[in-house]
């Protein structure tokens, strides 16, 4: 089990590597996609200088099992171990408009007496647009057990859509002022 969940003591993984992972599925197509640091660069007249273009690298799996993995992926949140945490996600404001999918795991340290290692990496997608967001959390616990991984993957899953979605409503026209905003 240690071994197909990737997290374990014999391999190295990185969260950002889990990350890279989740992009091959979501994306899709199997592709890979080229981790980046910087989305955009703006001057003090909030002008775009930079926008990143990620590279697609190559292709990890195909398509039909890209499409399979993200069904599994999506069964973890409906059905298995985070339905706890994305309860009531068909009906919240934000999480209803989105796909949602992950994977969750748990290490014990052998090194560490007593620490505990939880990890989630999933993505959320727009059920009617484009905009998709992969994440990979660790959370090391000590003696007692705090907030989970799979809780952060919530919380920035709703805080990344809810400002999206609040820009895209207000890129329209400014209610208050009736001009462009």
């Amino acid at each position: 089990a240690e071994i197909a969940s990737g997290f374990n003591r014999q391999t190295t993984l990185s969260p950002l590597h889990g990350a890279v992972m989740v992009s091959a599925i979501v994306t899709g197509g199997g592709h890979l996609v080229e981790p980046t640091i910087v989305d955009r660069i703006r001057n003090e007249k909030g002008e775009t200088l930079y926008t990143c273009r990620p590279a697609i690298l190559h292709r990890a799996l195909s398509r039909d099992a890209a499409a399979v993995m993200k069904k599994l992926m999506a069964e973890t949140i409906e059905s298995g171990t985070g339905r706890k945490i994305f309860r009531g996600h068909d009906t919240h404001p934000i999480l209803s408009r989105l796909n949602l999918g992950g994977k969750t795991g748990s290490i014990n340290s052998r090194t560490h007496e007593g620490r505990r290692f939880d990890w989630f990496v999933g993505f959320a997608e727009e059920h009617t647009g484009s905009e998709q967001i992969v994440v990979s959390i660790v959370v090391a616990h000590e003696k007692f057990i705090g907030l989970r991984s799979l809780q952060y993957g919530r919380m920035a899953i709703e805080h990344y859509f809810q400002k999206f979605f609040s820009k895209k409503t207000y890129a329209g026209t400014c209610p208050d002022h009736n001009e462009k905003g």
